[in-house]
């Protein structure tokens, strides 16, 4: 098998292994698929979101949209209730631009959103929850983000703002923020 002659290549190859074979168990048990690398696009507020949600399962009683993971490490639970991308999948449910495949009825249907990792390594599948938005504490958090970001890149000026990913960025000789980019 090619890429096995090294200790690295049949690493990788067992951690894919490892991950077809949670992938398979999880969907095993998962709800019945209603979409499958369904792309969208809506509009909120001034923004236009689009992209491809990788599952869709449920059955008429009610659905749930699903982000297959391949990374090593699970988001907290915390952090899966505030994950932007399923967030994202879910107002794109809410909005009606999948209504062609799952019908009209849809947003009324939906039961939230999770994230399946399958590349933890682990015995199962490490499955994280998100709140569908109308049982969530704060039923709006994430069309006031949208608007709020919105809001802010389309002034005169644009704060910059310290995030997780700053450390690793592209163009950090660029950023304010970040000592190589301060002469800006």
């Amino acid at each position: 098998m090619p890429g096995t002659d090294t200790w690295s290549g049949r690493r990788r190859v067992r951690h894919a292994e490892d991950a077809a074979r949670l992938l398979t168990e999880h969907l095993r048990v998962a709800g019945e698929p209603l979409a499958v690398e369904a792309p969208f696009e809506v509009a909120l507020d001034r923004v236009r979101l689009r992209g491809e949600i990788d599952r869709i399962e449920g059955d008429a009683t009610g659905l749930r949209v699903v982000d297959l993971k391949t990374g090593r490490t699970a988001k907290s639970a915390a952090k899966a209730e505030e994950d932007l991308r399923l967030a994202a999948y879910q107002a794109a449910v809410r909005e009606g631009a999948l209504a062609e495949r799952l019908g009209e009825d849809a947003p009324e249907r939906l039961n939230g959103a999770q994230l399946v990792y399958v590349g933890t390594g682990g015995k199962r599948a490490a499955v994280r929850t998100q709140t569908a938005p109308p049982r969530a504490e704060h039923p709006q958090w994430f069309d006031e983000l949208v608007r709020d970001v919105a809001r802010d890149v389309s002034g005169e000026h644009v704060t910059a703002r310290r995030n997780a990913h700053c450390d690793h960025c592209a163009v950090r000789a660029s950023r304010p923020l970040q000592p190589e980019g301060e002469q800006l």
